[in-house]
């Protein structure tokens, strides 16, 4: 019997001793995330900003508003973006005056050359398939990089003009891949050489009334006469028995970019799409100051999954209030021309289907603008939280472009809705007492009250005040009572 007594206490005391370990585990649990702990939206400036050697490219990028069309894309890709970022050195050591020559849109295509629609992690450059496309182009389409890989872990990077080897990796985790190159990478069609001028046609000699002698003299194959038929003239005098013309196979010449044009459907122009209608006037000009329809166009040269656009016509734009665009900023612009625009193709059928929020390519700080769509008999009421528009007209319903006309301009909640009321200045901290003379404090008359200088970690403190009491009195309270125990044994 006493044997069974000494195992309980000796049980009883190493249950108190777990309960006291328990409150002091308890207290040093992982204090709560703060409020905005959440990953912030990916932004390329910043990241090269860290890289410390990237000024230049991080202005060329800011001046053409590349930064701000890339971090808006980074929101709803799903292939991810490459990009090469030059270094300061790499552009002091261009020919001086190089990207002064460069009118305002070749300099967009220069950012967009070292942008590719696609992510590469370092080993995924072994089974890149040349030529890769960039987010540049021209009128004989996309501009290219050719990239190879060595069997050294180097990976060497060729526009035609210019060769470099990737250095280090700035970034390398999906959706954005940002590499470093020593070379500024100048695309072949606006650095590579220049096709000499064609020279003008050779004014035709007439012969003179009853006079062979030209035609006796002409060279078989001669533009007046196709090879394999002889000359008239030397039929006449005798020089050989007429033969028949054998045909001979034309060669045939090297198809230039029209005729390579012509042997696949012409790329999607979305300026092309809208001039057809004659009433988007204004959204075509907002598109073209703010250089996004040279980013949808650049898109939709490689896009897997297409765009919807909602265009708002001329009347729309009419409609707004005076003074509404010019009150935005060149960026808040951009911003309200990439909120028309959906990173993805959907038929009408298919936004009928829709519901909850959807992403436009537009983004800030809180990520992408977003719309609420909703069906209204056999048609589509899109909401942006601050006005709603309803699609009127079927542009364009074909891949990889759809676009839907609508009959006001969508303002997004972001730019256009209510601003938080500002907050209210904080009292004024109270006069410090004097030390040298002290006050006798006058019954029934309150004190002034003290401002609360408080930190966020003094208010955590405070608040894990009691329950350290509690846990200290716990713990020695079950300390006491182990003793006890253990001496009774």
């Amino acid at each position: 019997m006493a044997m069974v007594a000494r195992r309980f206490l000796v049980a009883a005391a190493a249950v108190c001793l777990a309960l006291a370990a328990v409150p002091a585990a308890m207290g040093q649990a992982a204090a709560p995330a703060p409020k905005g702990a959440a990953a912030a939206a990916l932004n390329v400036t910043a990241i090269l900003e860290k890289g410390g050697s990237y000024t230049t490219f991080i202005r060329l990028m800011k001046s053409t508003q590349q930064d701000t069309q890339l971090n808006s894309q980074l929101n709803g890709t799903s292939t991810g973006f490459t990009v090469f970022a030059p270094t300061d050195g790499a552009f002091s050591s261009l020919k001086p005056g190089t990207l002064n020559s460069l009118s305002a849109q070749d300099q967009v295509s220069l950012v967009q050359a070292h942008i590719v629609p696609k992510f590469y992690s370092m080993d995924a450059f072994d089974t890149a398939s040349n030529p890769v496309r960039t987010q540049a182009s021209g009128g004989d389409g996309p501009y290219t990089l050719n990239i190879t890989a060595t069997s050294t872990n180097q990976v060497n990077v060729s526009t035609g003009v210019v060769d470099t080897t990737l250095g280090t990796a700035l970034r390398a985790d999906q959706p954005l891949a940002v590499y470093s190159v020593d070379k500024v990478l100048l695309p072949y069609a606006l650095f590579g050489p220049k096709p000499p001028p064609s020279p003008p046609p050779a004014p035709s000699k007439k012969p003179a009334k009853g006079d062979n002698s030209a035609s006796a003299e002409a060279p078989a194959g001669s533009a007046d006469h196709p090879a394999g038929a002889a000359p008239a003239a030397a039929r006449a005098a005798g020089w050989g028995k007429p033969k028949a013309a054998t045909p001979t196979k034309a060669t045939p010449a090297s198809p230039g970019p029209a005729a390579a044009a012509a042997d696949g459907p012409a790329p999607t122009n979305v300026t092309a799409v809208l001039e057809k209608s004659g009433k988007y006037t204004t959204f075509l000009r907002l598109l073209h100051e703010s250089r996004v329809d040279t980013q949808i166009n650049s898109q939709l040269m490689d896009s897997y999954n297409g765009l919807t656009m909602f265009a708002p016509t001329d009347a729309a734009f009419a409609a707004l209030k005076p003074g509404t665009l010019n009150s935005l900023s060149s960026q808040d612009q951009i911003q309200l021309m990439l909120y028309c625009v959906l990173p993805r193709f959907y038929s009408l059928a298919m936004l009928t289907t829709l519901g909850g929020p959807v992403n436009t390519q537009a983004s800030g700080a809180d990520g992408p603008y977003k719309y609420k769509i909703k069906p209204s008999n056999n048609n589509v009421n899109i909401s942006t939280g601050v006005n709603w528009a309803l699609l009127s007209t079927v542009v364009s319903k074909d891949f990889p472009l759809a676009v839907y006309s609508v009959d006001k301009v969508p303002l997004p909640y972001e730019l256009f809705g209510p601003k938080p009321p500002t907050p209210a200045p904080a009292p004024a901290p109270a006069p410090s007492k004097s030390k040298t003379k002290k006050h006798k404090k006058s019954a029934g008359i309150a004190e002034p009250p003290v401002a609360d200088d408080a930190s966020a970690d003094d208010t955590t403190k405070k608040a894990a005040a009691p329950a350290t009491a509690v846990s200290r009195w716990v713990v020695a309270a079950a300390g006491v009572l182990a003793g006890a125990i253990l001496a009774a044994l």
